[in-house]
């Protein structure tokens, strides 16, 4: 069929013939094509752009005709009808017959011109039987479905993905057999989503069948126990590892190799001081990995200890022990055995503990915060007896002296004497260290009466003094 143009002249006329006649009115824009072809395929709306020779600048109205009726109108309110096109729907009553679709053009004068095109009109939205898997299903990150059943004129097939947002993009598109559709959802959370498949016929007739479907693209969901510091010796790791879909299996890797496929293990992280990179990688039974790492910073230093009192000798049962405790990670015990439990005083920590005379042992313990123990020993011999002390050579009391006068004295401690003093009216006038223990006294440096002792001191403090001797010059 061809294409067929009409060009209709509106005369003007009037009652009264003047003496010059008025100008003819211009012809409408000429419409030379409807813009589709003969035999042409239209569907349940459609938009066409009339091609015109010449300018269009005085169009006014755009219609479209089928079988004589207006089914589609524009006009110059809406714009440059002539460019932009015209939009109209097919009636449902002419699917399947071929009919005579005319364009009208229309000046702002009412000169009116057209063109025709035979066309065929399918107002039946296109249909599949079917497109799997089956709704409800836990679709994997990777996913096809191939539609079955479609109509035969289908042109093509889309899957339209969710979206955030609302709009619908095409992930994937097939225009010929099989029809198989791609979707990769490896970056979508756990959810149920819809998905739509958009069937599309040679007529721009679309049809639309949503389906939906569970979606697990996640790994299992790993919490890791605070364990941001171990000490020495076996340390408990755990974990809480859940999937909706359920956990397959999981891996502890330290130190470059698997040590466990438990949630809860023992690991020995050795007895130097390090940082080490523990990481937790669990499947799901879909296969998705999901992963957790920390990094364990090794405490392999016990706590330092530093006793600070008594010394080696004490003289009393009752001894008040003193000792200094430190460590970078915090202390968590301090005490010394058989002792009361510490306290803290001026920084240190202070104990008290009751000890028989003799050689006896002072063991103060320090824990840290990850179980490192230090233990430090202080030797002590608890001393409460006073050395035995006995002059061997003397003037005795009242007796009458001039001159040097040499005394001396034995002096005995079950520890050890310290030292021997020589006090005269209650004054140390010498000090003598050494056994066979002697003193000579100048009487002349004292008055025509004074009174002489000796006294001995042991290692732990403990002192004997003899009694006081009178002498006259």
């Amino acid at each position: 069929m061809g294409i067929r143009s009409l060009a209709v002249v509106t005369a003007l006329s009037t009652s009264l013939i003047l003496t010059s006649a008025l100008p003819a009115a211009a012809a409408a824009p000429a419409i030379v094509s409807t813009g589709l072809t003969p035999g042409q395929v239209l569907g349940i709306e459609t938009t066409i752009y009339p091609q015109f020779a010449g300018e269009t600048y005085g169009l006014d109205r755009l219609d479209v005709l089928i079988d004589g009726v207006v089914v589609g109108t524009r006009t110059s309110a809406e714009g440059n009808v002539a460019l932009r096109g015209v939009t109209f729907k097919a009636p449902v009553a002419h699917d399947g017959k071929e009919v005579q679709l005319v364009v009208r053009a229309t000046d702002f004068v009412g000169a009116t011109s057209e063109a025709a095109t035979s066309v065929v009109i399918d107002t039946t939205p296109p249909v599949l039987a079917d497109f799997g898997p089956a709704a409800g299903t836990l679709l994997p990150g990777q996913v096809t479905f191939t539609p079955t059943g479609l109509s035969s004129d289908v042109a093509s097939v889309e899957l339209l993905p969710p979206t955030a947002y609302g709009s619908q993009w095409p992930a994937s598109k097939a225009t010929a057999a099989p029809w198989a559709l791609t979707w990769d959802n490896r970056g979508s959370h756990n959810t149920t989503v819809t998905v739509s498949i958009r069937v599309t016929d040679r007529a721009g007739n679309q049809n639309q069948y949503n389906r939906e479907y569970r979606i697990d693209n996640k790994g299992p969901y790993i919490s890791l126990d605070y364990f941001p510091e171990v000490g020495t010796g076996p340390s408990r790791l755990s974990a809480w590892v859940t999937d909706d879909n359920g956990v397959d299996r999981l891996e502890w890797w330290i130190d470059g190799a698997v040590r466990s496929t438990a949630e809860t293990f023992d690991y020995d992280f050795g007895k130097r001081d390090r940082t080490v990179p523990v990481l937790l990688k669990a499947w799901d039974t879909l296969g998705n990995l999901g992963t957790a790492e920390v990094d364990v910073k090794v405490d392999a230093t016990a706590p330092a200890v530093t006793v600070l009192t008594p010394g080696s000798y004490v003289r009393q049962r009752g001894i008040i022990s003193r000792a200094r405790v430190s460590d970078a990670s915090g202390v968590a015990y301090v005490g010394m055995r058989g002792g009361s439990k510490a306290r803290v005083v001026n920084g240190a920590f202070e104990s008290r503990i009751s000890l028989a005379e003799g050689k006896r042992e002072l063991v103060w313990e320090a824990i840290d915060t990850n179980g490192n123990m230090r233990v430090v020993r202080r030797t002590v011999i608890v001393d409460v007896t006073a050395p035995a002390l006995k002059v061997t050579k003397a003037p005795k009391n009242k007796a009458k002296v001039k001159g040097t006068v040499k005394v001396t004295a034995s002096s005995t401690d079950r520890f050890g004497v310290a030292r021997v003093e020589l006090l005269i009216n209650g004054k140390v006038v010498a000090t003598d260290y050494k056994a066979g223990y002697a003193f000579s006294i100048n009487t002349k440096k004292y008055g025509k009466k004074f009174k002489v002792q000796l006294r001995a001191y042991d290692r732990a403090g403990n002192s004997r003094v003899t009694a006081a001797r009178t002498w006259y010059r």
